[in-house]
């Protein structure tokens, strides 16, 4: 199902594999006249909650310049 606004919506549904149901939720928000995805919630647990708590600790410990490094070294890593 999808519940629209002007400027949000999220589009709702359901994936079952091997017998097991997920709902998978997608937040979307308007920008610049542009649908962009704001947050995916699978089960009802947010990814943004999940990865802004995670990079907060991170941000904590390393700082934000540790942060991108450590992000631009796993790129790296991926590209080859």
């Amino acid at each position: 199902g999808v519940v629209k606004t002007k400027t949000s919506a999220v589009v709702s549904c359901f994936t079952k594999q091997k017998d097991v149901e997920t709902e998978l939720e997608i937040v979307l928000h308007s920008v610049n006249k542009k649908w962009e995805i704001f947050d995916i919630l699978v089960d009802g647990a947010s990814l943004a909650q999940t990865y802004q708590k995670k990079y907060a600790k991170k941000i904590d410990e390393k700082g934000i310049d540790g942060i991108m490094a450590d992000m631009k070294a796993e790129i790296a890593k991926l590209k080859k």
